[in-house]
């Protein structure tokens, strides 16, 4: 965080200038296979959502998603899930994407389909049924990059009055000219309605030719639950006694800056404040450095008061941020030695994001913005750590309930793998797989058979003798018709020792007011900065000498020079966002996706 006028830039949609529908309409789709669609092999019934995301779109939880006004789509009015279907209203051309691809700029998390990219070899029929007061002219338009004419394709719909199904083979474009083929990153539906109309969506379905008749989905909806995205020993937790940041207590924050906040039910509750309305930021309790390679996936349980918007204006700036010092690194007035990330979108159906700091190359994560050296989180030793949870310049209420940071999911010599079932069923087994790359459901078996029937299952898993490293855990189930493939979300790590802070090394104890100080976003230091508690020893912590810093690939690194950050917008327009028009968020439920709602 630079300065003030740096939060004034825009977020724009990774594919927003790639539009090809207008007011007069599109093509009629005819019967058949479309010409140049892929030879795949046959395949049983199966599922894109149920995939990628584990859960089916069938508009039986708010996760499903659904039209925000402006929040990647345009011209839709009054959405809402009711009964089981999503349902809006256009007046014009209009479009959604219901496969969204996120923000250029900006960290994908949950069901941004850039973490999980439609394989066309595997899916390549579309089906959904739909209801519409009046005949509808629409397209469904799918992406394979971000940028050129050559990256959107699509086929016409007509969608005619009343409830019907549209059985869409997906091959060679009749909209645009991408083929279906390669990687998909983003869908979305178009609309030209003649005049205003209603409709609804009961489910989606994106499978493959070989399903035979498709329906809502029935098979079931499984999950590995570890290892997984959220990892495992939590730094928190290992180096505070048992104390993580649940935030049931002020300690577990060191400070709070341009905002005024409170603890109070197991959560911090903040509302935007001067001097940097824009700027609310929460900067944790840090005892000692730690390596980022160890401690890496952030796992962060929020909420938010008022309508969702990524407007530069009050009520807006619904993106959120990490921000982190390095170790050796001297904290300075004006933010050059802090590190920040890139924007979290914090989505209105979506309470709970993870990240993972670590990349490759380490820079990735780092806000791509000029201004300063771009270092990342891996490879260095780590001492400060903020969350910033949005860059509203109004007065925005918001809470933070708990905020992890984990390491992976580990095991010296196995792992016990533990399985889910959203949609239990008899007759549901596993077959359970290890590979190194998380691509290609090429692995290695280590279960076969395993009974998943009563939604849920451990497997323990020994590793071969000599087999450290990182593993990734696949899965194939099978029920009747239905075959679901998935991968864990996350790795685990053979041959780590976990459970305590023994496993790990970490630098130099954090303490004294200068390590800890806040940087306002105007360059600005924050007046008397509250000062850290007794140093504390933990695990096998290092001395403060320039060398033992370089510890476990974590070298010292020195401030660099850098002009503050640019305080212009980004080039192109951030989409104008209003009151929020998907249902609010809830917990979702874990019954029958196919009993939770009555079909029409």
């Amino acid at each position: 965080m630079d300065c003030a006028v740096k939060r004034s830039h825009r977020l724009v949609p990774a594919v927003a200038a790639l539009a090809v529908s207008s007011a007069a309409g599109f093509s009629s789709l005819t019967n058949g296979p479309a010409a140049g669609a892929q030879v795949v092999v046959p395949a049983a019934a199966t599922d894109y959502a149920v995939e990628a995301f584990g859960d089916p779109w069938d508009w039986s939880n708010v996760e499903d998603g659904g039209p925000v006004k402006d929040l990647l789509s345009a011209g839709i009015d009054s959405s809402r899930i009711e009964n089981g279907e999503l349902k809006f209203s256009v007046g014009g051309p209009s479009f959604w994407f219901f496969a969204q691809g996120g923000y250029a700029d900006s960290t994908p998390t949950g069901r941004d389909v850039n973490l999980h990219p439609i394989d066309t070899s595997r899916f390549n029929r579309m089906v959904m049924r739909i209801t519409s007061s009046q005949p509808l002219s629409a397209g469904l338009l799918w992406f394979g990059c971000t940028e050129g004419n050559d990256c959107v394709g699509g086929v016409p719909i007509d969608i005619k009055p009343g409830t019907h199904e549209y059985d869409l083979p997906l091959g060679a474009a009749r909209l645009a000219t991408r083929p279906w083929n390669g990687k998909i990153i983003a869908m979305r539906l178009d609309f030209a309605p003649s005049s205003p109309t209603n409709v609804a969506i009961d489910w989606i379905r994106l499978t493959n030719a070989a399903a035979g008749n498709v329906t809502q989905w029935a098979g079931p909806v499984p999950a590995i639950t570890d290892p997984d995205i959220t990892g495992g020993d939590d730094f928190a937790t290992l180096t505070r006694g048992g104390d993580s940041w649940d935030f049931s207590q002020p300690t577990d924050y060191l400070r709070a800056d341009n905002a005024a906040v409170r603890v109070a039910d197991g959560q911090i509750h903040g509302v935007n404040s001067a001097p940097a309305l824009n700027d609310p930021s929460v900067t944790l309790k840090v005892p000692v450095a730690f390596n980022g390679n160890d401690f890496h996936r952030m796992t962060v349980k929020w909420s938010f008061d008022g309508p969702f918007s990524l407007r530069d204006e009050p009520g807006g700036g619904m993106n959120a941020r990490v921000v982190w010092r390095i170790a050796g690194t001297a904290p300075t007035p004006d933010g050059r030695d802090l590190q920040e990330s890139r924007d979290v979108v914090m989505y209105p159906t979506e309470k709970e994001f993870t990240v993972d700091l670590k990349t490759n190359p380490a820079s990735a994560v780092v806000d791509p913005r000029p201004g300063k050296a771009k270092i990342g989180w891996a490879d260095q030793l780590i001492e400060l750590v903020r969350f910033d949870p949005n860059e509203d310049p109004g007065a925005r209420s918001w809470r933070v309930d708990s905020i992890k940071l984990a390491a992976d999911d580990a095991g010296e010599t196995g792992f016990t793998i533990n399985l889910a079932d959203a949609n239990p069923a008899g007759g549901t087994t596993v077959d359970l797989f290890v590979d190194r790359d998380a691509a290609g459901y090429d692995g290695a078996p280590i279960a076969t058979g395993v009974d998943l029937s009563s939604g849920g299952a451990s497997v323990p898993w020994t590793a071969p003798a000599g087999a450290a490293g990182t593993y990734w855990v696949h899965m194939t189930v099978k029920r009747g018709p239905y075959s679901v493939r998935r991968y864990s979300s996350g790795p685990v790590q053979i041959g780590q020792a976990s459970g305590s802070a023994a496993a790990y090394k970490f630098g130099p104890p954090v303490g004294g007011p200068a390590s800890q100080i806040g940087i306002k976003d105007n360059g600005e230091p924050v007046g008397t900065p509250t000062a850290a508690g007794a140093p504390v020893a933990v695990g096998s912590v290092v001395t403060t000498t320039p060398a033992a810093l370089a510890l476990a690939g974590a070298p010292k690194v020195s401030p660099k020079a850098g002009a503050p950050k640019a305080g212009g917008p980004k080039a192109g327009a951030k989409p104008t966002k209003s009151k929020a028009g998907a249902p609010k968020a809830g917990a979702k439920s874990t019954k029958s996706k196919t009993t939770a709602k009555k079909k029409a």
